[in-house]
């Protein structure tokens, strides 16, 4: 139903498009205003101290673009983290780790046709996804058909951020089965 693309190797006109929607007040808000566009496929990112990556911190970045019949119809941002976040303890889990999180965002002319579970299940099968014990994703309270959608896929909500002046936002996650011996 849906194909995903590398951002960076999407034409001009489709990167342009998605940092067009990423430039939205909506997408700020349904999704967060500080994602970063661009990263090369793997890239490794994450907060440093001097010249070492803070421990827990560290990600590998994927950002796709989700395609439907040639059209592109919203943008994935995904990175494979390898152990807890250290300023998290309360809400991590290392049994969880290494995981693989996601934010998606579809266009609002093509919302409610199923583009953001397809895309769920398309990068679960992705080869990035090789070796990950858990999913995680960020849905917002106000998106009822995306809270249906990810419950019905057996995503379990495992903490709530209250946001004030805005709706809280809910964080999922999917354990893996029987992955823990392969590895990213």
């Amino acid at each position: 139903m849906v194909e995903l693309r590398y951002l960076t190797e999407c034409p001009e006109a489709v990167q342009s498009k998605v940092r067009t929607w990423a430039g939205t007040e909506e997408f700020a808000k349904q999704v967060a205003p500080d994602f970063v566009l661009g990263y090369e496929p793997g890239v490794e990112t994450g907060v440093h101290l001097g010249n070492e990556v803070r421990p827990g911190k560290s990600r590998r970045q994927h950002n796709w673009v989700i395609f439907a019949d040639d059209q592109p119809v919203g943008v994935v941002f995904a990175s494979i983290q390898d152990q807890p976040d250290p300023d998290s303890a309360e809400t991590e889990d290392p049994t969880d780790y290494p995981c693989l999180g996601t934010a998606t965002y579809i266009d609002l002319s093509h919302r409610g046709r199923k583009y953001a579970s397809a895309s769920k299940q398309a990068i679960s099968e992705h080869e990035v996804a090789r070796g990950v014990r858990s999913f995680r994703c960020m849905i917002r309270a106000n998106n009822p058909d995306s809270l249906s959608a990810i419950e019905k896929a057996g995503y379990e909500c495992f903490w709530t951020e209250h946001v004030p002046g805005e709706a809280d936002r809910l964080h999922f996650r999917r354990r893996i089965e029987g992955r823990s011996d392969q590895s990213t």
